[in-house]
């Protein structure tokens, strides 16, 4: 179920391109409970563009890609919110985190997951990017069962069916198929002028697209690498073999 609204009264901005993640969090649960779509969701998930930022009482921190409340799925609090840069997906792995917290997963190597480090990579990792971040570790996944067995969990007992959001058909296709290298970098960095796909044969191997988004300072490219979408074609010598979970196969 989704939904789309240019209402946006729960939403907290400090600038019109800084969204304030744990002020909206908060809105959003109070604007939720008010919603009768929302209320009967497992949970909410805000997507936006906007860089989000958070407001502490040292000062403000730009490093937030998403925000949730732990365990609180079927809840009052069962909201999150994340970045997504439109046409590239770069949200998908920020929207799975978040909703893992939403479910019970502290991150690894803190609290509860202190026993799994956050060297690992994985989808709980407070870093973005690592080596496995496309999978649970085994204390994400245990407290995930933890979470699943409690009460806390009812409402994901029950099918509710209340609104349907419809995508264009391409959606049904892998990303990869629609978007190209080229096109990738360009809407990755909009506000980067002459940004310029590196193609290397290494690189597509490992699933990964290279931008060059200018130069530094002492005259060497500067580049951007960033995970290539699934579906895109990873071997030169078999087109048949492409990108699924960052892996070339």
């Amino acid at each position: 179920a989704g939904s789309f609204t240019m209402n946006e009264s729960y939403v907290k901005l400090l600038s019109p391109r800084q969204l304030i993640g744990n002020e909206t969090l908060f809105s959003l649960s109070k604007y939720m409970w008010t919603q009768y779509t929302m209320r009967k969701a497992d949970v909410v998930y805000l997507v936006t563009a906007r860089d989000m930022i958070d407001v502490l009482p040292r000062g403000i921190s730009t490093g937030v890609l998403g925000m949730a409340y732990r365990g609180k799925a079927c809840s009052r609090y069962q909201v999150a919110a994340g970045e997504d840069k439109p046409g590239v997906l770069s949200g998908i792995n920020t929207a799975a985190h978040e909703i893992g917290h939403l479910l019970g997963s502290d991150h690894d190597g803190y609290g509860t997951s202190r026993s799994c480090s956050d060297k690992d990579g994985y989808l709980m990792s407070p870093r973005a990017g690592g080596k496995n971040n496309f999978l649970f570790s085994n204390c994400s996944k245990n407290e995930i069962d933890s979470f699943m067995g409690s009460f806390d969990a009812y409402c994901l007992e029950f099918d509710w069916s209340i609104h349907i959001a419809f995508f264009p058909n391409a959606t049904a296709k892998l990303p990869g198929t629609l978007i190209n290298g080229t096109q990738y970098c360009a809407l990755y960095f909009p506000g980067k002028r002459n940004v310029t796909y590196i193609k290397w044969d290494s690189d597509l191997s490992k699933c990964k697209f290279r931008c060059q988004i200018g130069w530094k300072q002492n005259g060497d490219p500067n580049y951007a690498i960033r995970t290539a979408l699934d579906g895109t074609p990873c071997n030169r010598s078999n087109r048949s073999m492409v990108c699924r979970n960052t892996v070339c196969g």
